[in-house]
Formats: C-alpha cells, structure tokens, sequence
C-alpha cells in the first residue's frame, strides 16, 4: 500500500460504490432513478470505463506475467469460497440444488473480471511497445479504435473490446498526458466538461427527448460503448489525481475493492430478497434513499466477506510457502539453542 495514491484510491471506492448501486437498481426494475442516477448521470454511465482506465493507466510500462497470474488466483480462489457461500445461500434459503444454477449465481456478475485477464494479457507483450510508440501514432490508433467500437458498434452492452481501448488510453495519459493533468487549468476544464455535461443529460432526460428505454441504450452518446464514456474518465481521474490526500485507511480499505466487487452478486440478491416487501410499501422518494443505503449494506456486507477471503488466502499461501517452514525450522532450532545457552 506505500505505492498507492490516497486520492485515487479514493475514486476506486467512489465507483465501487457505483458499480454495487447499479445492480441494486437493477434489481428492482421499478425502481426510479429519480436522484442517483439522473443528476450524477455522467459518472454512473462511465463508472465501468474509469476502472479500466485506472487500470491502464497504471500497468502502463508494467506489464508482467507475474501481476495476470496473480490476478487468476486471486479469482480462482474467490471464486471457490463464493461457489461454497452460495451454495449455502441458494440451498438453503432459495432451496436450489442445481450446480450448475449456483455457479452462474455466483459468477453472475464477473465478465468485467474475465474482460480485465485480457488487457493483463495484452499488457505482457505490449507494454513496453507502447512506451516507445510516437504519441501521435498512439492517437490515432486510439481514435481508430474509438470509432470502431462506439459509432460503428450497435451492441448496446460493455465488451471485454471496450474496456481494453479504455485500458490502452489510460496508459497512453499516464504516459504523455501527466503533465497536462497537474496543471490547473486542465483541472479547471475538467471540472467544467463534467459540470457541462451533466447539466446537458439531465436536461436531454428531464425534457423527455429519449423517453423509449431501448432508444436511450442505442443512443450513441447513451449507451455504454459511447465516445463520452471513453473521454469522461480522463476528466474524472484528472480531478481525483489532483485532489492532496493521505490516508492509510482509505488505501487499506480501497485494496479489497476487486474482491467486493466479485462477493457483491450474492448479498445483492440476499438482502434484496430479505427487505422486498419492506420496499415495496415505500413511495419513489423513500425507494430511491432506501435503495441508496442498501447498496451501502452491500458494499459492508462484501467487504467483510472479502475480508475474510483475504485472510484465509493469506494464510494458505504462506502454509504452502516452503521458505515459511524452513523459516520456521531455524527459528525453532535459535529458540533451543537460546534454552540451552540460559541454562548453562
């Protein structure tokens, strides 16, 4: 945690937060997006993409086959302590039996996690490839890219594709954008493209000009692969980037925000389950703040849990280290010698 900056660690929470809201909200699709969504609309649309682009940003010139393999073990063993938590939860609670039900219960909301093994694959070959590519020729693959994926793609869902290009103009900011991002007046515009474009989805949503669901997902400044949630995150990270914090606590707690994010689906659906028909009594206001502090009790909930795995994680690890046990041989062996010696 000593490499880690407060601020942005602080971001990763933020959109954390989002990512958990977002499958609250999802699970109640009577729910109306009457605060949350609609005044920080902005920010919610491109929550998924400014991961990514945190992501790039900093595995920029640090692509290593080390960091994807400890990424896959990272998921397999989630993955294992989830499938078990589930198995539990579904059996019990939702008297499921079926396996195969309860494993795509627990990997229900994981293709961001499978979409980022690729850009650490990608990294492996290409970081340093990219560190000496012109940025000009940089640009323009990105741009390239950009048009591909968002105005010529009518699939109206994120792709592993998308987040990879997010990813690769992460590392492309931190390698020639730095010093553009510490001045202040790019801080000032940052703030303002964010306040501008807020202003202009909420207007364009309150006037009702998109009021058909469908039309506003394939809508091209709309729906997620768009050319504004790839821009928006550069303009979110600069604010954060330049916000002067330290805290160990916000370091230490924003370092399990991959494994909230993937023990997140199961209290989703659990506690959702449990107050339903406490929410349903509530009127659109009480429903969005009700909905708001359940995704803070999932956010909790998931964090113990990750918690939990971490440790357990830890302590298998260093149970299966063979440098651990000869370790611990020559220590058992000073402590005797110790014993002897004060005797004598």
């Amino acid at each position: 945690m000593k490499n880690r900056v407060s601020s942005i660690e602080l971001l990763r929470l933020f959109l954390a937060f989002f990512v958990i809201a977002n499958h609250v909200w999802g699970e109640n699709d009577s729910a109306p997006n009457l605060y949350f969504f609609t005044y920080l609309f902005p920010i919610n649309m491109t929550h998924i993409s400014t991961f990514a682009f945190i992501t790039g940003f900093f595995l920029a010139n640090k692509g290593k086959p080390k960091k994807l393999f400890k990424y896959v073990t990272t998921l397999i063993f989630y993955f294992a302590f989830n499938f078990i938590v589930s198995f539990f939860v579904e059996y019990f609670y939702y008297d499921v039996t079926s396996l195969s039900t309860i494993y795509n219960f627990t990997i229900e909301a994981w293709w961001y996690a499978f979409s980022i093994i690729f850009v650490f694959a990608l990294y492996i070959f290409f970081s340093d490839k990219m560190a000496k590519l012109d940025w000009k020729v940089f640009l323009l693959i990105l741009i390239i890219l950009l048009i591909t994926l968002s105005v010529f793609n009518n699939y109206t869902g994120w792709q592993a594709t998308w987040l990879i290009l997010v990813a690769l103009f992460g590392s492309f900011s931190r390698l020639h954008l730095v010093n553009l991002m510490n001045k202040k007046w790019f801080l000032i515009v940052s703030i303002l493209v964010l306040v501008i474009t807020t202003i202009a989805m909420d207007v364009i949503l309150s006037l009702g000009k998109i009021e058909d669901d469908e039309l506003l997902k394939t809508s091209l400044f709309f729906k997620e692969n768009n050319p504004l949630a790839f821009v928006l995150p550069l303009f979110i990270f600069t604010i954060f980037y330049n916000i002067k914090i330290k805290s160990k606590f916000i370091n230490y707690i924003s370092s399990f925000t991959l494994g909230i994010y993937l023990c997140m689906t199961i209290y989703n659906h659990l506690l959702y389950s449990l107050l339903s028909t406490y929410l349903i009594k509530l009127n659109d206001v009480e429903l969005n703040f009700a909905l708001i502090g359940l995704t803070l009790l999932i956010f909790i909930t998931a964090l113990v849990q990750t918690l939990i795995i971490e440790h357990l994680k830890k302590g298998i690890f260093i149970i299966c280290d063979k440098n651990y046990w000869i370790k611990k041989k020559i220590l058992i062996k000073e402590k005797e010698k110790l014993k002897k010696l004060s005797k004598h």
